[in-house]
């Protein structure tokens, strides 16, 4: 486990992502993401397996005002294994 990253899988996808501050985005992203990367990488060559790079995309959200979120709640615990 990374701090600071999560995951999700379902099948053949996953997704991989982070929260933070904004002063912090800088070195998870630098620092916890690209570690993730490497494991995925490394995981991949043990296995195989290819990513699919036609269909692997990066994408920043940015929130500005996090009281509208009313599912944030329910995501999280859909993230949380041991909710399962």
């Amino acid at each position: 486990m990374i701090t600071g990253v999560r995951c999700l899988r379902y099948a053949d996808d996953l997704v991989i992502w982070t929260e933070s501050s904004k002063k912090q985005a800088a070195q998870l992203i630098n620092h916890g993401l690209n570690l993730a990367l490497k494991v995925l990488g490394r995981w991949c060559d043990e296995n195989n397996m290819k990513v699919n790079l036609d269909k692997t995309v990066s994408v920043i959200y940015i929130l500005f005002d996090t009281s509208t979120l009313a599912y944030r709640s329910v995501i999280s615990r859909a993230c949380d294994p041991g909710s399962r």
